[in-house]
């Protein structure tokens, strides 16, 4: 399956779309609802699901978003939207949702309360803006609102120390799909989820490793072994390598125990500036098969630990390889 889009939110939202419906709390007992299959990308960037609606006579439709990182145009680019979806289904109401994964993801201009504009060439038309930040959310409510939604608890509101409950509770629901491949997929979409909430990747491989085999994911199959051997093996070459040589250097003028911190510190950047660098070719290669040669040369030239890790964590929202090279043109 080509994911040229956000792998994670995707793949949960094609799964089960109503499940997502669901916890908007916007459709009344009764209603008839449909998923809308129209192509929007003509006019903007095409929504993440979007809903119909029908109550008796009265007609609406529901976007869904979801956002993983900031965006400062949203709310320009969801009135865009709104405003071709009226015109092109002849619907008058409006209610976008916004599902924000992290308080960082919520531009500064949004209002986090329902707010509705009206426009003076369209006096009928209304258009709703609802934030759910998933943070204040209870994790065993999404839980229980079954596999399309179950990821998202990872994001919800609770200690560290609750963690591995939670996934072992999101493991269980994700083990009732039938499907090996989409079992895989909505697996991989609550590692990705995960690590939006907790950068550690330490932490993660401790409570993600041995869970769910999922030998045919490359990119989980990377970051839970390869990511632990290459890091382990790496980090102790280089640390003892550049240690024992800065251990010599700084030791003639700050004294031998010095210069080994010094070396080991540094062998231990170089060894996390390596995995980056792997780690993003190896994402970059699953998620966009057309990934060319010069993309894989940017990110080897590329000597800013934070540089790659901001185009690591792109990943999770990127349309293409060209929006990773963007980041690491910056350097």
């Amino acid at each position: 399956m080509a994911k040229s889009i956000d792998a994670g939110s995707k793949d949960l939202l094609n799964y089960d779309p109503l499940a997502w419906l669901r916890l908007t709390k916007a459709v009344p007992e009764g209603a008839e609802v449909s998923v809308v299959e129209t192509d929007l990308s003509t006019i903007t960037a095409s929504s993440d699901k979007i809903f119909e609606i029908s109550e008796g006579a009265n007609l609406r439709h529901i976007i869904i978003e979801f956002q993983a990182q900031k965006d400062t145009q949203l709310i320009a680019n969801c009135h865009l939207r709104e405003l071709a979806l009226r015109r092109k289904l002849l619907t008058q109401v409006v209610d976008t949702f916004i599902f924000y994964a992290h308080p960082s993801t919520i531009p500064e201009e949004t209002s986090l309360e329902q707010h509705r504009l009206k426009h003076a060439h369209s006096p009928d038309s209304q258009y709703h803006y609802r934030a759910i930040k998933l943070w204040e959310l209870n994790p065993d409510d999404l839980i229980q609102g079954g596999p399309a939604v179950a990821p998202l608890a990872t994001l919800a509101q609770f200690p560290k120390s609750e963690f591995a409950r939670i996934v072992d509770r999101i493991e269980q629901v994700v083990k009732t799909i039938d499907s090996e491949e989409i079992r895989n997929q909505i697996w991989s979409a609550t590692f990705f989820l995960a690590g939006i909430k907790y950068r550690d990747v330490g932490f993660l491989n401790e409570i993600f490793s041995g869970r769910l085999h999922m030998e045919s994911s490359v990119t989980y199959q990377y970051v839970l072994e390869k990511g632990k051997k290459l890091g382990l093996d790496e980090g102790k070459k280089l640390g003892l390598d550049e240690g024992k040589k800065l251990g010599l250097d700084e030791g003639k003028k700050l004294g031998l125990d010095e210069g080994k911190k010094l070396g080991l510190d540094e062998g231990l950047h170089l060894g996390a500036i390596r995995i980056a660098r792997q780690t993003l070719i190896d994402l970059c290669h699953e998620r966009f098969p057309d990934t060319p040669p010069q993309l894989d040369e940017l990110i080897l030239s590329c000597e800013e630990e934070l540089l790659l890790n901001q185009a690591i964590r792109k990943i999770l929202s990127a349309r293409s390889w060209s929006d990773v090279e963007a980041i690491l043109k910056k350097a």
